[in-house]
């Protein structure tokens, strides 16, 4: 299986995509705090079951490898493409390439990966919002 990523094909096992990017535009009101946590290059404790972590490290070892990829996160509360924290949630993977940040969540179960869809993108209508679920 592949998994294209700004214009990167990623072969990450016990994901499928189900679902395209969210792009829009950004209103006043959608900054939580002013206040800016130091992106971790993806060194976190690991996160939900084996398979949940495995999917994300594997997208962050990708990522390091690009040089044009900056500010890589993972499990850190929501940021902007500017370090500003949007959200109290925390999206599996964040980074910015060439300008443009994104969020990708990994989920398990259909209702979690609804909630992250409807969540990521009102706290960052700029973003750019990657949803794939994790095969159990």
């Amino acid at each position: 299986m592949t998994w294209i990523l700004i214009r990167m094909t990623l072969p990450l096992k016990n994901c499928r995509k189900i679902t395209q990017e969210n792009v829009v535009k950004a209103g006043k009101n959608n900054i939580l705090s002013k206040s800016k946590i130091k992106p971790n290059n993806g060194y976190a404790k690991s996160h939900e079951g084996p398979k949940h972590n495995e999917s994300i490290d594997q997208l962050i070892e990708v990522l390091r490898k690009d040089k044009d990829v900056t500010n890589i996160r993972k499990n850190q509360r929501q940021v902007d493409v500017n370090g500003n924290t949007v959200g109290a949630n925390r999206p599996d993977v964040q980074f910015d390439k060439n300008g443009q940040h994104t969020n990708v969540e990994f989920d398990t179960n259909t209702s979690s990966m609804n909630k992250h869809k409807r969540i990521i993108p009102k706290n960052d209508p700029n973003s750019r919002n990657k949803f794939y679920k994790v095969r159990k």
